[in-house]
């Protein structure tokens, strides 16, 4: 997942808490790794690339069909949606859901 930088060490202070809260205690020490991503954009294109293909262009991905998906294939947290990042004054890069210029 992308944390931005600047939410970085906030995310890993809160992240035990929040297994711990699902899953139970940590038993171990590596249970949760936190490392920055090799290749995040490579990665996410590898994700994307069974989209919807009317959209795989906008995401520079050539659409590969993977079959059917049952509800909800991906999102983004609310706590980093459009609504959080408006109301910090964080400016999307391009507008969401929007052709390329």
């Amino acid at each position: 997942m992308h944390i931005p930088q600047g939410r970085l060490a906030d995310f890993r202070k809160r992240l035990p808490l929040w297994v711990e809260a699902v899953a139970g205690e940590i038993l171990c020490s590596s249970a949760i790794d936190t490392r920055v991503a090799y290749a995040p954009k490579g990665a996410g294109k590898y994700l994307l690339k069974g989209t919807n293909p009317v959209y795989a262009g906008w995401y520079g991905v050539n659409h590969v069909y993977q079959g059917i998906v049952h509800g909800k294939r991906s999102g983004f947290s609310r706590s980093l949606g459009p609504t959080v990042r408006k109301r910090l004054g964080i400016k999307p890069r391009r507008p969401y859901f929007t052709a390329k210029p």
